[in-house]
């Protein structure tokens, strides 16, 4: 069990890993001055990949739930073709189409979580499997972007970069996910702790959002506030480091950002070790509320002199992640446990995704108007003490609402 476990969490881990290969090393570029469609090169490119991404969320939706267990790696093979040729696009249509061929990049991409979850969820272990999925998505963003800083040292153009670096993750991005069809299906004594995670036809989504009700909509307010609030602090870190009057910026930022991988990832693996579904799925919500305090907390500290920007930015980051990364392990994957009606936490995460990135769209739009704005890092404090006390309300309520609602009578071993 032990080996199927390191084996499952390298797998997912390597997996979402290299999908940022070809997503991010673009963003490591800097771009030549001028104009697409009103906006600057660079933003009008990230913003045309966001919103293919965000269509993607949305589509999936579908495709996840309703996609049979043994076509999932073609599929998943396939998308990522799909990101990679709409790369090459990128290097060869004129000035013009390029947004295009970034919005056909992130089309595919935004899937894929979605359908990685799929092959983890529903095992009395998928929470230590799905911190190494969300572990991924914590360092890969750096680690694209030095791929991409290393490409163009080498001497490659500036639009041949971004299809130079994700043409290297191909191969091992289908290497890992043969790993994940290695994968035998949950035991029975999964499906009496977890319930069985069978296809969504659309009635049985609907009747699932039916039955959580307001409680995951409370959920999925958090969630999309967190998306854009951890978009803020990755699109405005130079911004940010400026303000804390912190040097070093790249070393900073990698250092933080391990510390906060280690840290979330370790808390939200361990949650596997709660057995009984209905603790495990308040813990989780509960250290939820206590990851958004530590923003206005961090906040009043620095403010005072009491901590170093580092341990800011640290603490703050960590703040961020701890209730998203829980969102994505623990939260959805033990609400199925608990109600045990047909259902899947990839399809609540990803319809929750497709929310967030709605929200995070629109965001982007309002972005030259922050860096317009003097003090980024006053704006960016004013942001996140109204999203972490909003949503620590969200959550308060959905801790509320649920323990109102019983397990399903049929309820077996793990349920409550």
């Amino acid at each position: 069990m032990t080996s199927q476990i390191w084996w499952a969490m390298l797998a997912a881990f390597g997996a979402y890993f290299c999908m940022y290969g070809l997503r991010k090393p673009f963003t490591a570029a800097t771009y030549p001055d001028g104009m697409l469609y009103g906006l600057e090169i660079k933003p009008a490119l990230v913003i045309a990949q966001v919103c293919g991404y965000m269509l993607s969320k949305f589509i999936g939706i579908r495709v996840i739930t309703e996609l049979p267990v043994a076509k999932r790696a073609g599929v998943l093979v396939g998308l990522v073709v799909v990101a990679e040729l709409a790369l090459v696009l990128l290097n060869v249509l004129p000035m013009p189409l390029k947004p295009l061929a970034m919005f056909m990049n992130g089309l595919p991409l935004g899937m894929i979580f979605g359908m990685l979850l799929s092959f983890l969820e529903g095992r009395r272990m998928t929470e230590a499997m799905a911190a190494a999925l969300c572990g991924s998505f914590i360092v890969a963003d750096g680690a694209a972007k030095t791929v991409g800083t290393l490409v163009l040292a080498s001497g490659a153009g500036l639009y041949a970069m971004p299809m130079i670096a994700g043409g290297i993750f191909l191969l091992p991005f289908a290497a890992f996910v043969w790993m994940l069809t290695k994968l035998p299906q949950p035991s029975k004594e999964d499906i009496d702790e977890r319930a069985a995670r069978p296809q969504l036809s659309g009635t049985s989504r609907l009747a699932l959002l039916t039955f959580l009700g307001l409680a995951y909509g409370c959920v999925v307010f958090a969630y999309t506030m967190l998306t854009v609030l951890r978009g803020f602090r990755a699109d405005f870190m130079p911004e940010l480091l400026k303000g804390l009057q912190v040097s070093g910026n790249a070393l900073v930022f990698t250092q933080s950002e391990g510390i906060i991988a280690a840290v979330v990832t370790l808390i939200a693996g361990l949650t596997s070790m709660i057995r009984k579904n209905a603790i495990a799925f308040r813990t989780a919500l509960l250290l939820g509320v206590i990851g958004f305090g530590c923003v206005p907390l961090s906040i009043l500290l620095h403010h005072y002199g009491l901590i170093t920007g580092f341990v800011y930015l640290t603490l703050v980051g960590s703040g961020i992640y701890l209730p998203y990364v829980l969102i994505h392990t623990t939260v959805f994957e033990r609400w199925i446990a608990i109600v045990r009606r047909p259902g899947s936490a990839a399809f609540l995460l990803t319809l929750a995704d497709a929310i967030a990135y709605l929200a995070y769209v629109a965001a982007l739009v309002g972005k030259p108007m922050v860096q317009k704005a003097g003090n980024v890092l006053g704006l960016f404090e004013t942001v996140g003490l109204w999203v972490s006390i909003s949503s620590m309300a969200m959550l308060v309520v959905a801790l509320i609402l649920t323990s109102r609602k019983q397990p399903e009578p049929d309820g077996q071993k793990g349920t409550v």
